[in-house]
């Protein structure tokens, strides 16, 4: 029997790899969204104003995390995918924070408080991990989380997370400052469409989560349009399984002429109302 050797990836080579793994920008915070949605959060918001060094903040209200589980979560891969999952945890392999955040910044500061805990904060810094080819994390004292000037008022009465994505180079150019402000203006509203689709059985009911971007409360988007006159409620069904339920609904659409004209253009038009007939798989309400 040959000998056995320990080959572990080197961190500067694997952080590129996790950089390229294909989110776009909405699937990100998407991935996000779904870690605050697991920590019972109430309300989410997310912040990037215009500015000379763009920066993309997504804040929560959910329970938090404590030092030590803040630093865990900061590790790649912290999770089992065999372990038991709540029924609310969408995630599954422990990394979409970090694989989400390191496709679109190149900075990663994640900001955590947890009732009756003080506030905690850690940092990623991609420059940093390959310039010394380690998973080096950076956590920051008290005094110097109270600095951070991105800093949500959510910590100051309560509990929570955020994130703060920094150094994103899709908003670095070499022309004029204005192309920045105008993709970085793009993709608010990208974000906000993406949000209000995705997200939009979380958006109302009785636990309903709010969600605010640039202080703008997002509006759900009904894509079954079920409260427009016109609609039709088809058959249904349901498999079942040892792993739960998949129920089936079928959803008849109203034609176009009994839905305002508003209506038509929050859906991005008649054409693009027949374009997304098909299948919608949701997991836990999240399309």
């Amino acid at each position: 029997m040959g000998k056995t050797l320990q080959l572990e990836p080197s961190p500067k080579n694997h952080i590129e790899t996790l950089m390229r793994v294909g989110y776009s920008l909405e699937m990100a915070v998407g991935d996000i969204i779904d870690n605050s949605i697991a920590a019972k959060a109430s309300n989410i918001w997310i912040y990037s104003p215009p500015s000379d060094n763009p920066f993309i903040s997504i804040t929560d209200d959910g329970h938090g995390m404590a030092e030590l589980e803040l630093q865990e979560n900061m590790r790649i891969g912290c999770k089992n995918p065999k372990d038991e999952r709540d029924e609310t945890d969408l995630g599954r392999f422990g990394s979409g924070m970090k694989t989400a955040s390191f496709s679109v910044a190149r900075s990663l500061t994640v900001i955590s408080k947890k009732e009756g805990k003080p506030i905690c904060a850690c940092i990623y810094d991609i420059d940093q991990i390959i310039q010394n080819d380690k998973w080096i994390v950076e956590a920051l004292s008290e005094d110097e989380i109270l600095k951070i000037p991105e800093l949500s008022k959510v910590f100051k009465s309560g509990h929570g997370t955020q994130l703060i994505w920094k150094n994103m180079s899709r908003y670095k150019s070499s022309k004029m400052r204005e192309i920045n402000e105008n993709a970085l203006a793009e993709d608010i509203a990208s974000i906000k469409k993406y949000l209000s689709i995705y997200f939009h059985r979380f958006m109302e009911g009785k636990d309903k989560v709010n969600f605010f971007v640039n202080n703008d409360k997002i509006i759900p988007t009904d894509p079954f349009l079920t409260k427009e006159d016109g609609y039709t409620e088809g058959l249904s069904d349901f498999q079942a399984s040892s792993d739960g339920v998949i129920n089936v609904q079928v959803h008849i659409l109203p034609h176009h002429s009994k839905l305002s004209i508003e209506k038509i253009e929050a859906l991005g038009g008649v054409d693009e109302i027949a374009k997304k007939q098909g299948f919608y798989i949701y997991r836990g309400k999240r399309l």
